[in-house]
């Protein structure tokens, strides 16, 4: 993968910060407490309205990845950092069982790779009913991948992508994040 002239000429060096906007167990066991995914972990802490299951979510949007991880990541040659995103980051509705917030904390990191002159790479990651089964990195685990089978989710899915291709543009002509 290259972008623009100049990017194509030189090879880039990635991480990957999975984990971060969708909570994945294997990834955050300790975290987790046994539960297999995103929406049973928020459920576990009242559900998405509930101070509880909010506080945590905005502990761990704060803590996950610091300035200084960028700059220790900067220093060993990192030029790109993949973020794994939830379609909740740009088409919340509490009744979807998550917690709103992680699009701020998304803005602050694309602002600080920025002053570091790294880029961000961004994966819409879960989509509505699931696009794998039995994969908590989905952010609430399905038997089925009912995002291919039930076609309100795959409009629904759709309209994410679109939401987030609005978001990155919107990120990319702002003069903090671009």
């Amino acid at each position: 993968f290259c972008a623009g002239e100049v990017g194509c000429s030189m090879p880039f060096f990635g991480v990957n910060l999975g984990g971060w906007l969708v909570l994945e167990e294997k990834l955050l066991p300790a975290m987790m407490q046994g539960a297999l995914d995103e929406w049973e972990y928020i459920k576990s802490l009242g559900g998405p309205l509930d101070t509880k299951a909010i506080e945590a979510m905005h502990h761990h949007w704060e803590t996950f990845v610091t300035e200084k991880d960028l700059d220790d990541l900067k220093v060993l040659g990192v030029s790109h950092c993949r973020i794994p995103v939830g379609y909740w980051l740009v088409d919340y509705d509490d009744a979807d069982g998550f917690v709103d917030g992680g699009e701020r904390y998304l803005f602050r990191l694309l602002a600080w790779l920025k002053q570091r002159d790294m880029k961000a790479v961004l994966d819409l990651h879960a989509l509505p009913g699931a696009q794998a089964a039995k994969s908590g990195s989905t952010g609430r685990r399905a038997d089925t991948a009912q995002f291919f089978l039930n076609a309100a989710l795959h409009q629904r899915g759709r309209q994410a992508i679109k939401k987030l291709a609005a978001l990155i543009l919107q990120m990319d002509t702002n003069a903090l994040t671009s």
